[in-house]
């Protein structure tokens, strides 16, 4: 079944003039706007796409990738703060929120933010968050000591820097006398 927030491959059931129809299964036909239709596409044939809510609360499809999809961790820019709470740039037409009620420290217009991306299982909507302790693990996880693993740092504490471990784990880089030397943040 296709899901909210990933990439997904569906078939194209339909062509018409303002874009194209895939077939969602459960979740019925799903609309692929024609600016956003690759070329040449015919009935039947695969496409990956993004699916997601617009503002009337039905579901979309998008060829566009996104920085992160739902599940994952991102360096996201905020375009603009408001009533709801900030909106992030994650490379769709529609801008993603982070709520204020998601934010574990105001974020600024212009500023990028590590977040995680989910789905409010309230609303069906995809959202993010600094709050990360609430989504990833905090553990060693699978790795051994000389592993090699992909490092985002996510915030600086008293400690150290807090950091996301290949997208799942929530670690800890300690702040020592011996590492401040040769250690440093690019």
């Amino acid at each position: 079944m296709p899901t909210l927030g990933q990439i997904n491959t569906l078939n194209v059931i339909e062509k018409v003039a303002d874009g194209l129809y895939l077939d969602g299964a459960e979740l019925e036909e799903i609309f692929l706007p024609v600016w956003d239709s690759p070329e040449n596409v015919k009935e039947g044939d695969s496409l990956n796409v993004v699916l997601y809510l617009d503002v009337q609360d039905t579901i979309v499809a998008t060829t566009a990738k996104p920085k992160a999809v739902v599940g994952e961790c991102a360096l996201l820019k905020v375009l603009s703060v408001g009533k709801f709470g900030a909106f992030l740039d994650w490379g769709l037409g529609k801008d993603l929120l982070l709520p204020h009620s998601e934010q574990a420290y105001p974020v600024e217009k212009g500023n990028s933010y590590v977040v995680y991306v989910f789905k409010d299982n309230r609303s069906d909507r995809i959202a993010a968050t600094t709050k990360f302790h609430f989504h990833l693990e905090e553990s060693s996880g699978p790795y051994q000591k000389g592993d090699q693993v992909d490092l985002l740092i996510a915030a600086k504490s008293e400690l150290g820097y807090k950091a996301v471990i290949n997208g799942t784990y929530l670690g800890l880089i300690h702040k020592t006398p011996m590492c401040q030397d040769t250690f440093r943040l690019i």
